[in-house]
């Protein structure tokens, strides 16, 4: 019997890169893998010593080879040797020399059952080609570039364990022919439970990615026959990180398969949905060649998503954001439909709790955003970030008792960016983190000054952003900026978000007392837009409540909203709380929040975010005069 532990794997590739990519891939096993760890547990049983195996120090023995006829001769030389390969990658565009399927045929002469992997960064073949040029669809697979390390190490130990356990049928029908009939059963149901874990979802038993390409190209085959339309949909839960971040993962992996069960529930036998990563789902559908009928799907889909989730004692509210690119109008193959439903999901995620149909400039709209990103990563020492203050006035007293520091960036070339139009880039390129504590100490920094030119009775109020307020040294690097700054923590209010107080309380408690007991004021931001309840007011130690912008500018289209912030302000006086609201535009709102005994106000009817030179001017007045009746 061959001698096939540990996985023995032959890589064929004339790019040096390409094989650096895969002993890094395979290096980091000797990490912590628990996802690789489950795949194995799964397939090898419950019982087995993974301790004692080779495979747990090395989990792969990698080899090289830069030319077919190289790689044929290891592989001969392997089997002589009884250390047969049980994988062999190669790209489709082989090196000068055979071709990728007189490759395969080679190998497969020397070693039928060797397991093949052919790779490449743009598929120019269809698996059903290579299949009917080879005459075997069980042995291979097509895999595309970029890899992701996890899922190439889990496909690698999927594909040995096949190999194996063929080799161990084999073994046993060799020595006990009666068998035949038994063993041959239980392959081919072995066989096809690996299939089934090779292209299905382990989480929620959705298909996978490769699983669906397969289904596209099948969709667009039969589309084509009856004259038909394919819509291919790619889906993302929206602020799922939060759940994650806040709730715990096991918490998250039950909404993803809640999630999957509700969608399960409106698709057709005849259509495909898909879990791709992560909370990115996909689906197929076949339809009449109309536009609207994929947007009608969409909306099915973001309503299921959308009702909320009962988790343990958690209720947990959450959107989904869908991009649509059908075929034959926005591509005819499976790789462009997919590149493009995901530039239609990347304009959709911009809004949230929308679907977008592809268009065209997409594409661009994103080389744009990366190319901004690429910019904004240097932001910081090329000083071209800033920060602008808007007054707060209060309205017993009608000065400025406060001002919100806002950031701003003085692109090179696009001129003044708001935050809505980077904070979004800077989020999906990691850059939120060192940008904010920025925000802070330059705040700080600003009030200190002001504080050194007489104004020293007007606060700073800085908003916190939700990577910067999890982490653990949270406090520590407040109590840092104050102590650089010199600035009195009692000038100094952090405005944190509804959406940070879900998730471990007794640690978010902890770091909002030290903070307070500091003399930092505490505001809870945006307060209701839906993420948390009233309970939170009493639950945790703030002292303003901010009223969102959204709640004041909907009085007039919804009176119902009138009253919700009749209830807020009500109850937060009760409790002691001074109450701002933030967007006031207009004489109406501000008589309104007059009338409720609001205490400070926030908004363009006073004054819009000034720069510090302006801003410095309007304090050393401390009122806006004429705007205050």
């Amino acid at each position: 019997m061959l001698n096939l532990a540990p996985k023995r794997i032959l890589l064929v590739e004339d790019n040096a890169g390409i094989h650096k990519e895969f002993y890094n891939a395979f290096e980091q096993k000797k990490k912590n893998d628990p996802l690789l760890d489950a795949t194995k547990k799964m397939l090898f049983g419950k019982n087995r010593d993974a301790s004692s195996s080779q495979e747990t120090e090395d989990f792969a023995l990698l080899h090289s080879a830069y030319r077919g006829r190289e790689a044929v001769d290891m592989v001969r030389k392997a089997m002589l040797a009884e250390e047969a390969y049980s994988i062999v990658f190669m790209d489709v565009h082989m090196p000068h020399g055979w071709d990728v399927v007189e490759t395969v045929k080679q190998l497969w002469q020397v070693d039928p059952d060797l397991q093949i992997v052919i790779f490449s960064a743009q598929l120019n073949y269809s698996w059903e080609k290579i299949a009917h040029q080879l005459q075997d669809s069980q042995n291979f697979i097509l895999l595309k570039r970029p890899f992701d390390p996890q899922e190439l190490r889990q496909l690698v130990t999927v594909m040995a364990r096949k190999r194996e356990l063929k080799e161990q049928v084999r073994y046993s029908l060799e020595n006990v022919e009666s068998l035949e009939s038994a063993h041959h059963t239980q392959m081919e149901k072995i066989t096809a439970e690996l299939q089934h874990q090779a292209t299905h979802d382990s989480l929620t038993g959705l298909p996978n990615r490769i699983l669906l390409m397969d289904r596209i190209q099948q969709a667009m085959a039969q589309a084509k026959r009856y004259g038909m339309h394919v819509g291919v949909l790619l889906f993302d839960i929206d602020n799922f990180k939060q759940v994650n971040d806040s709730l715990g993962h096991n918490v998250g992996d039950q909404v993803l398969k809640e999630a999957a069960r509700r969608l399960s529930k409106v698709v057709r036998e005849s259509d495909t949905l898909a879990r791709l990563s992560g909370d990115e789902f996909a689906a197929v559908f076949v339809c009449q060649p109309r536009e609207d009928h994929f947007i009608t799907i969409a909306n099915n889909f973001m309503r299921q998503l959308s009702q909320p989730y009962q988790i343990k004692d958690h209720t947990i509210a959450l959107t989904a954001s869908i991009g649509i690119s059908i075929y034959p109008t926005h591509g005819l193959d499976v790789i462009t439909l997919l590149k493009n439903a995901d530039a239609a999901l990347y304009k959709a995620k911009e809004e949230k709790n929308t679907c977008v149909v592809y268009r065209g400039d997409y594409n661009k709209h994103i080389l744009q955003r990366l190319n901004l990103a690429g910019t904004l990563a240097h932001a910081i020492e090329r000083r071209e970030l800033v920060l602008f203050y808007q007054p707060i006035m209060d309205l017993k007293t009608e000065k400025i008792s406060c001002v919100e520091a806002l950031l701003r960036w003085r692109h090179p070339t696009l001129g003044l960016l708001s935050p809505l139009e980077f904070l979004s880039v800077a989020e999906e390129a990691g850059l939120i983190l060192p940008i904010s504590n920025w925000a802070l100490q330059k705040a700080c920094t600003q009030a200190k000054s002001w504080v050194d030119k007489g104004i020293e009775s007007v606060h700073i109020s800085v908003n916190v952003a939700n990577q910067q307020f999890k982490r653990e040294d949270f406090v520590e690097s407040v109590e840092k900026i104050i102590q650089v700054t010199q600035l009195d923590p009692s000038m100094l209010e952090l405005e944190l978000k509804e959406s940070m107080l879900v998730g471990k309380t007794n640690e978010i408690m902890k770091k909002m007392n030290e903070l307070k007991n500091m003399g930092i004021h505490l505001v809870i931001d945006d307060f209701g837009t839906g993420y948390a309840s009233l309970n939170y007011l009493r639950q945790f130690p703030f002292e303003k409540v901010k009223i969102d912008r959204s709640v004041i500018q909907s009085m007039k289209d919804r009176p119902e909203d009138m009253a919700v912030l009749e209830s807020i302000i009500s109850l937060s006086k009760s409790m002691n709380l001074t109450v701002v609201a933030e967007g006031v535009e207009t004489f109406g709102q501000l008589d309104f929040l007059r009338s409720q005994a609001s205490d400070q106000v926030q908004g363009y009817i006073f004054h819009k975010p000034l720069d510090e030179r302006l801003c410095l001017r309007l304090l050393e007045r401390r009122s806006v005069g004429s705007f205050i009746i």
